[in-house]
């Protein structure tokens, strides 16, 4: 079974050896289809031939590595960051795993912003940047005290589509970095500088993409520099939460 994907200008050929299997990896990446003629940039084969032993984060974010090549250049990179945003542009959430941003993610979601990204997007560089989706998938953990408490627990996966129909965005101009931390009670942001903002975010992407060898961390660099960065405390009320992200969209908006 074969398939087209384009991201952005760049199109990738993939070839599965496995049918089921490709039931099982292309429902996450549905919006990424292309029906269109013409040639491929890359092509990637799946050999997989057992749909039962595909772990739930291939399912999630299927073909993350080969994606990684296939969709790398000088001024473009996947990165590890998660994307809400409006018709204003979007947030990038960015930080250490458990730190909230499928948190704040599900909830700006659940009020009505779009949806770019869960946990990795393809970054471009621009005025203004471009966040990219890849996934059309948001993974969250089971809510039971003793399942959260585990570090190898199995996420559920979900449809953004089937979720929010219509709130799944091909892409948007990033107009703020944000640092969320799980903080409880009310929600509050404030203003950091970019350096800050790096250190949260480099060490995670280059953590997460080792073939990369640090390959995205000078267009991080580029983007705390070129938007407005914040520290984002996470509360306890979605709504609050995505009120946080309409205040920090203005804010980064009303900034020179």
């Amino acid at each position: 079974m074969e398939a087209r994907l384009r991201f952005a200008d760049v199109r990738v050929g993939v070839r599965f050896t496995d049918r089921p299997v490709a039931e099982a990896l292309l429902p996450a990446l549905a919006h990424r289809l292309d029906a269109g003629p013409g040639p491929v940039d890359a092509t990637i084969t799946v050999r997989c031939h057992d749909r039962e032993k595909l772990a739930w984060w291939e399912r999630a974010a299927p073909l993350r590595p080969p994606l990684l090549r296939a969709l790398g250049g000088d001024r473009r990179r996947v990165v590890h960051a998660a994307a809400v945003g409006d018709e204003r542009g979007c947030v990038l959430l960015v930080g250490a795993r458990l730190a909230g941003k499928t948190t704040v993610a599900t909830a700006a979601l659940r009020g009505g912003f779009g949806f770019v990204a869960d946990d990795y997007l393809l970054l471009q560089a621009g005025s203004p940047f471009e966040a990219v989706a890849l996934y059309g998938t948001v993974c969250v953990r089971a809510r039971d005290d003793v399942t959260r408490l585990r570090r190898d627990v199995v996420k559920d996966v979900l449809y953004v589509e089937a979720l929010m129909p219509g709130a799944l965005r091909d892409s948007l101009p990033v107009r703020a970095v944000v640092m969320p931390r799980i903080a409880g009670g009310g929600t509050r942001w404030r203003p950091v500088r970019a350096a800050a903002a790096l250190r949260a975010w480099a060490p995670t992407t280059a953590f997460l993409m080792p073939t990369d060898r640090g390959a995205a961390v000078p267009l991080l660099s580029e983007l705390v520099q070129a938007v407005p960065c914040f520290a984002l405390d996470v509360g306890d009320s979605s709504v609050e939460i995505a009120g946080a992200v309409d205040e920090l969209l203005d804010r980064a908006l009303s900034l020179p």
